[in-house]
């Protein structure tokens, strides 16, 4: 039996899905521009980090695979989509950590900053 409170919550899950894969997709702005100008200046310590640029943009683009994947199971109301949720997230972590990388190198990798 559905409530109207029930089909509201699945509205707000559908929205906050395609809220999500639209983050997702804007990911892959900041990743493919990365991945284009890592060597863009070829004498640039960034040109040493190119397989990070490609690695970044990679993860980038297979992070809209469980984006896509939580917007379907929202819409249909499975309990999966939780998952795809904890895989996306996971996902984006990683992703953020090469771009990271990619730009700074792993010897500046800071993943909390020491001042604030």
């Amino acid at each position: 039996m559905t409530t109207p409170g029930m089909k509201r919550r699945q509205l707000l899950y559908v929205l906050t899905s395609l809220g999500l894969l639209a983050a997702a997709c804007f990911t892959l702005l900041p990743a493919g521009a990365w991945k284009w100008l890592a060597c863009e200046n070829e004498g640039s310590e960034a040109c040493g980090r190119k397989t990070l640029a490609d690695a970044q943009f990679v993860v980038a683009c297979i992070g809209i695979a469980p984006a896509m994947l939580l917007v379907w199971d929202a819409f249909h109301g499975n309990r999966r989509a939780l998952l795809w949720l904890g895989l996306g997230a996971a996902v984006y972590v990683a992703w953020a950590v090469l771009l990271d990388a990619a730009i700074h190198g792993w010897d500046d990798l800071k993943l909390f900053p020491s001042e604030l």
